[in-house]
Order: C-alpha cells, then sequence, then structure tokens
C-alpha cells in the first residue's frame, strides 16, 4: 500500500506520474481520515497533512485527486468528525484547489449554525482555508465580497482583513485603521500584519509611505511623538517617520 511513498523523494515525479485513484484514496483514509502520523521524517512530511498534500503536489492529476478528496470531505462532514475535518481543512490549505472553494464556503456557513463546531473554531478554520484556496481562483470577485461583509463582525474580521490582504493588499488599506480598534488583535500581531502589507506592497514597487498615509494618519492620530515613532519601527517605515510627523 506503501509503495509510491519513494516517488515522493523523485524531483522528476511530477512530471512522469500520477497518483492513482486507489493510492490516492488509500493515503486520504490512512492520514486525514485516520490520521495515522507519516512514515517518514522530514520537516517538509511531519503531518499526517502535510505528507498528503505533497502526494498531491507530485502528481500530474490534480483534478481528479481534488475530485476525491471532496467525497471524502463530505463523508467526514455528514459524519461530524471533527478531528477528520480539521485534517482535510489543514490539508486544504497545505495543496488547494479551485474545486474546494464552494464544498468549504457551504461548510463555513453550515458550522456557523452548529455551536460545538463554532466552539471548535471549525469556522475560523474553513476561512483560513479559504484564504488559500482564493489562490487557486480565475474570478475573485466572490471572495473579496465575502471578506468585506465580515471585516465589522468581531469573530470573523481577523480572517476577513487577512483574506483581503492575501487577495489584494491594497484592499486592506481602507480596514487598518478600524483594526487599531479590535481588542482581539494584540500589538505584536497587529505590528506582523503590518509589516506583511509593507512587504508586499515594495514587492510591487509601490512606496508603502504613500500608500499607507492616509490610513496610519488616522491610526495614530492623538498618539504621541514617540508612540508614532515606535510603531513605525515596528512595522519597517522608521524612515519615513518624520514625513508623517510633519503633516
Amino acid at each position: 500500500m506503501l509503495g509510491w511513498i519513494p516517488k515522493l523523494f523523485d524531483p522528476h515525479y511530477a512530471e512522469e506520474n500520477a497518483v492513482n485513484r486507489t493510492e490516492w484514496r488509500s493515503a486520504l483514509q490512512r492520514y486525514i481520515v485516520e490520521g495515522t502520523e507519516p512514515p517518514v521524517e522530514r520537516f517538509d512530511m511531519a503531518s499526517p497533512e502535510m505528507f498528503v498534500g505533497r502526494m498531491f503536489k507530485a502528481a500530474d492529476n490534480p483534478d481528479e485527486l481534488a475530485a476525491e478528496a471532496l467525497l471524502v470531505f463530505a463523508e467526514l462532514d455528514e459524519e461530524d468528525n471533527v478531528e477528520a475535518i480539521t485534517r482535510w481543512l489543514e490539508l486544504a490549505i497545505i495543496a488547494p484547489h479551485s474545486s474546494y472553494a464552494t464544498p468549504v464556503h457551504d461548510f463555513f456557513y453550515s458550522s456557523c449554525g452548529f455551536s460545538t463546531r463554532r466552539d471548535l473554531g471549525l469556522d475560523l478554520q474553513a476561512l483560513r482555508t479559504l484564504q488559500e484556496i482564493q489562490g487557486t481562483l480565475d474570478d475573485t470577485a466572490e471572495m473579496k465580497e465575502l471578506w468585506e461583509s465580515f471585516i465589522d463582525i468581531p469573530r470573523f474580521r481577523w480572517g476577513a482583513i487577512n483574506g483581503l490582504r492575501r487577495l489584494n493588499v491594497s484592499l486592506t488599506i481602507p480596514h487598518i485603521a478600524r483594526m487599531f480598534g479590535w481588542p482581539e488583535v494584540d500589538t505584536a500581531t497587529r505590528a506582523g500584519f503590518l509589516r506583511e502589507i509593507v512587504r508586499q506592497l515594495r514587492a510591487k514597487q509601490v512606496d508603502p509611505f504613500t500608500a499607507l498615509h492616509g490610513a496610519l494618519a488616522d491610526a495614530f492620530s492623538g498618539l504621541s511623538e514617540a508612540e508614532i515613532r515606535r510603531h513605525f519601527t515596528d512595522i519597517g517605515l522608521a524612515d519615513d517617520v518624520d514625513k508623517l510627523l510633519a503633516t
């Protein structure tokens, strides 16, 4: 049953081989449904989800494998197998596919109606999974609408602003000032988020201070000069702080 494992270490595997349906279903059952620990010791295969995710990425027939994975997901949902659902959602983060978007979207809304699933955070994990899946979609207009509809809902707004950032960093800018009023986002997390925005803007060859000036001016309104300088240092814009203070 494990004869395909050596293939995962072959750099030419994705070019020359397809994972057949039987071995894929066997892997899903063993590692995602049952949660068996993988039979290899590598940092990139340290969990059942990572192990199966590498198998998916190494295959040249992802559409076929994704269809089979969705059948498993439907079965787990029907059985309310929470632990296995959690592993499946993590697998979909590691190895996303466009066909997962609608089922995971529907699962998110159904989980909102079950207190036990909400208490376990399955709704939030589904949102994190959608953040990854959206990168496989040709049309992301519905994802943009989804994130923007959640931006004022305390339970979902952190996931929403991260979803917007991953979709298009410029979509987060109008919401930055309000994020400073979210008690669930601590100072270090907020600074890390803004550093990532600065990094993404620079990667797009956009001057981050110019892009963020208005949002940061609103966010830091009423703070002392020392506090503003500290914030700018934390987010990687120390060289631009005097520009804000001069306005």
